[in-house]
C-alpha cells in the first residue's frame, strides 16, 4: 500500500534530499583530502582504522568521524528517496 503524502511535505522532504546531496558532496571533499594526504582509500583507512592499526591520533579520528556522518548522510538520503517514491 503506497503512502500518500501531501504535497507540502513532498516539497519539504525534497528540500531535505538536496541538503543531504549537498551535505554529502562537503563531506565527501573533506574525505578526499585525507585519503590524498595519507594515499589511503577510507575503505583501507576503516578496516586498518576498526582494527587498531594505525593508532589514537586525533587525526585518525577526524576521517572516521566523517566517514561516520557520510554513512548517515547517506542513509537519510535513502530514505527520504524511499518516502518519495512510495507517494
Amino acid at each position: 500500500m503506497k503512502a500518500n503524502i501531501s504535497l507540502k511535505i513532498v516539497d519539504i522532504l525534497e528540500k531535505e534530499l538536496s541538503y543531504a546531496d549537498f551535505a554529502a558532496k562537503m563531506l565527501n571533499n573533506e574525505i578526499k583530502i585525507f585519503e590524498r594526504e595519507y594515499s589511503m582509500s577510507s575503505k583501507s583507512f576503516l578496516k586498518r582504522f576498526e582494527k587498531g592499526e594505525l593508532g589514537d591520533d586525533r587525526k585518525w579520528f577526524g576521517w572516521y568521524g566523517l566517514l561516520l556522518s557520510m554513512n548517515d548522510w547517506d542513509d537519510t538520503k535513502t530514505e527520504i528517496t524511499k518516502t518519495l517514491r512510495a507517494n
